[in-house]
């Protein structure tokens, strides 16, 4: 797993000396640091730092102000700039000024997670995988970072895990299984507000059904 550092920045007037204390870090850390450069925004937010367990930067971004936005129960991550790394150093993407593609590899060099930018918020498609190279989630933004049409899980074998239907943040349908394929539960957002939801046991017999 990668080693994480976090650091919280609350005064803009903080921003660069805390750039400077990350790559006096980051020397520490790794044998050699990529070169790297942030787009300086006149807002609160937070310098993240990750580190892949071989000692090299796997990303280092800023990211706006609350730095996570939640829209029918699915996070938000804010990016307002970043550079992104492979396990071997090399730059695999940038987000600058809110706007790019973000790019997580794991330390074997399998892709981690892919997701676009636009205006600091999640826009688009979103893949994230294990490390053995199945898809682990995929899902889909509108322009307001709010998940959008079908979302689909797996588990690390490739059997279906959930998927889930949404509209501007808010949820519609879902199902999720399992790891043997059985239905462990079905949920239904009615126009009113209500939720059905139905769950069985590993047999696939109901067990309940609730209406909240």
């Amino acid at each position: 797993m990668p080693v994480r550092y976090l650091g919280l920045i609350r005064a803009p007037a903080r921003v660069l000396g805390a750039i400077i204390v990350a790559i006096l870090l980051c020397v520490f850390a790794a044998e050699r640091v990529p070169r790297f450069g942030l787009f300086m925004k006149r807002t609160f937010g937070t310098l993240y730092v990750d580190v892949y367990s071989n000692g090299r930067i796997s990303l280092i971004e800023y990211q706006r102000w609350p730095v996570i936005s939640t829209h029918g129960g699915v996070a938000c991550l804010h990016v307002v700039a970043g550079r992104y790394y492979d396990a071997e150093g090399r730059l695999a993407s940038v987000v600058r000024n809110g706007h790019g593609i973000r790019a997580v590899f794991h330390t074997n060099r399998a892709p981690r997670h892919i997701s676009f930018y636009a205006n600091g918020i999640l826009s688009g498609p979103a893949v994230t995988w294990y490390d053995n190279g199945q898809i682990r989630a995929t899902w889909n933004y509108d322009d307001e970072g709010a998940p959008h049409g079908e979302s689909l899980g797996w588990y690390r074998d490739g059997n279906k895990k959930y998927e889930a239907t949404y509209s501007h943040g808010g949820k519609l349908t879902g199902v999720d299984w399992y790891p043997s394929g059985v239905v462990r539960q079905r949920f239904h957002w009615g126009t009113n507000g209500t939720c059905v939801i139905e769950q069985y046991d590993s047999s696939g017999v109901v067990t309940q059904r609730l209406v909240l």
